[in-house]
C-alpha cells in the first residue's frame, strides 16, 4: 500500500495445508527502486526464516533443486 511518501509491504508465510499464518511482518518503505526495495526485504525475510529452521530443514533447503 502507497500512502504519500510512504510505502507499506506486508508479507507473511502460510500453511497451505491448514491455512494458518505461520509468520508474518510489515515493512515501512519510501518508495524508490521497487526492484531494490523487494531484494532488501526478501534477503531480511530468508534471513529470519533461516534463524527458525531446524537442523534437518536446513539441509533439505539446502538441498532442494534450485528450479
Amino acid at each position: 500500500m502507497q500512502r504519500g511518501e510512504s510505502l507499506r509491504i506486508g508479507t507473511e508465510l502460510v500453511d497451505v495445508a491448514t491455512g494458518s499464518q505461520l509468520w508474518g511482518a510489515q515493512y515501512d518503505r519510501r518508495p524508490g527502486d521497487i526492484f531494490a526495495i523487494q531484494d532488501e526485504i526478501s534477503t531480511e525475510i530468508s534471513g529470519i526464516l533461516r534463524l527458525k529452521l531446524t537442523r534437518t530443514e536446513k539441509k533439505a533447503a539446502n538441498q532442494a533443486p534450485n528450479g
